[in-house]
């Protein structure tokens, strides 16, 4: 089977100047598509298993999915980390600098999931009787069983990364598929032949996460570029600090940020819990029509790091543009898909008049917010792909924080809804514009020099 989707032999990397940017970009971002749609259906289903077995099993399955939710972002850091530093080595022909990313880029991500794993076990029982005393039990063993695979779950994280980098979503879509299949069929076997309930879905869920963590290893073994066929263990030992540094410089910023807007999302929900239903469903709606918005993003800033590392600055300029123009051009239809059709929409989630009402009020205010969404994203994985992950990430903080504060000056749902979609769209507007401006004065170095 070919996992690599198109020529990722060394020379066949620097082809790609002579494609035509959108369709190289497009090609990028379909398998992620793919991805994050089956990703999207599996938690669905997995979500319909455990509400088969008692109500509360799904509460339970909510409490530990929350915690292994913002546990799971410090993935980010080897994913993002390692996606940029391989991109731009990618674009500047440094085969062998790549390779030490990769693998530096494994290293941190086994400690990092080795220390998340070990807190998420050992503190699972106070999390839990936080927020879900009564479902005390479910939720803690579903924990410390997943747990357990952190570090091949952050490996997951990982390796996608590194593949992405390398301008290969392909392999990641295929094998990561394979272990959400997997993880279905071993899922229906223990609830059914063996009766293990809530336990079963834990366990199958990790047996799936070991599996595909070690496909990923293995494709990254008989990766061509790397040529780690003649890898040896003990390799992974030698690590070198300046290379971690850089993957947690560029890792951390986005980590954190995406920290702390989950705890300041918590802590608004928690101070406005009425109106719970709409916020929620509306939020899932917003999460299926970001997919092809979020996939385009993640390939657009592959796609700004490999030509930032081969100084092809004018490349990137005139892809940068062209795909500020498709992501304009996207935000705005959906955008009026949401504004005037979010009734209709509502209406295939729940038939309460109110929650209905409420919905359509909640997708109209996040219509306009969802155009400039496009925008500020895209400039954002510009900035991401040229290793300035911090400027993004200041602001984000700073509009989250405003965000936060409104929110709690309302006294309404939707008062929260507009608070909230303003300071986003400020933050978007002022992410852009700063790229903007950096990439005038990027260019007027060049002139001078």
């Amino acid at each position: 089977m070919n996992l690599n989707g198109t020529d990722l032999t060394w020379d066949g990397m620097f082809n790609k100047s002579k494609r035509s940017i959108l369709k190289e970009i497009f090609n990028l971002t379909i398998p992620i598509i793919l991805l994050q749609i089956s990703q999207i259906v599996h938690r669905i289903l997995d979500f319909g298993f455990i509400a088969r077995l008692s109500p509360d099993a799904v509460i339970a399955g909510s409490v530990s999915s929350s915690w292994l939710g913002l546990a799971l972002i410090f993935s980010t850091i080897g994913q993002i980390g390692g996606q940029i530093g391989v991109s731009q080595l990618i674009g500047k022909g440094d085969k062998l600098a790549a390779r030490e990313y990769a693998k530096n880029t494994i290293f941190i991500s086994v400690i990092l999931g080795i220390i998340l794993g070990i807190i998420t076990i050992i503190f699972s029982e106070l999390w839990v009787y936080l927020f879900a005393p009564r479902e005390f039990d479910y939720a803690v063993i579903h924990l410390r069983i997943i747990g357990f695979t952190f570090p091949m779950i952050f490996i997951t994280y990982a390796i996608t990364g590194i593949h992405y980098g390398l301008g290969n979503s392909k392999a990641p879509f295929i094998l990561i598929g394979i272990g959400l299949i997997f993880n279905f069929l071993i899922t229906q076997i223990f609830i059914s032949a063996f009766g293990w309930g809530y336990i079963g879905i834990a366990v199958a869920t990790a047996i799936s996460h070991i599996i595909t963590g070690l496909l990923l290893l293995f494709s990254l073994k008989h990766q061509q570029v790397f040529q780690f066929d003649d890898f040896k263990f003990k390799e992974f030992f030698s690590i070198d600090g300046k290379t971690i540094g850089r993957l947690l410089m560029w890792g951390l910023p986005i980590a954190g940020d995406r920290f702390i807007q989950a705890i300041l999302s918590w802590r608004i929900l928690s101070i406005y819990i009425f109106a719970v239903v709409a916020n929620s469903i509306g939020q899932n709606i917003m999460l299926w029509f970001w997919v092809i918005g979020g996939s385009y993003v993640i390939a657009f800033r592959i796609f700004a790091a490999q030509n930032y590392g081969a100084n092809n600055f004018k490349r990137l300029r005139k892809g940068y543009l062209a795909s500020l123009i498709a992501m304009i051009l996207w935000g705005t239809g959906i955008g009026l898909i949401m504004f005037f059709a979010g009734g209709t929409i509502f209406e295939m989630f729940t038939t309460n008049p109110e929650v209905i009402e409420q919905g359509v009020s909640y997708l109209r205010i996040f219509a306009v917010m969802h155009i400039a969404q496009c925008i500020g994203e895209l400039s954002a994985s510009a900035f991401e792909g040229k290793g300035q992950t911090w400027k993004p990430m200041l602001i984000s903080i700073i509009f989250n924080l405003v965000a936060y504060f409104l929110s709690r000056a309302a006294l309404e749902m939707h008062q929260i809804w507009l608070g909230i979609a303003f300071a986003n769209v400020v933050k978007y507007i002022v992410v852009t514009a700063w790229y903007f401006i950096h990439t005038k004065k990027f260019e007027q170095k060049e002139v001078t020099a």
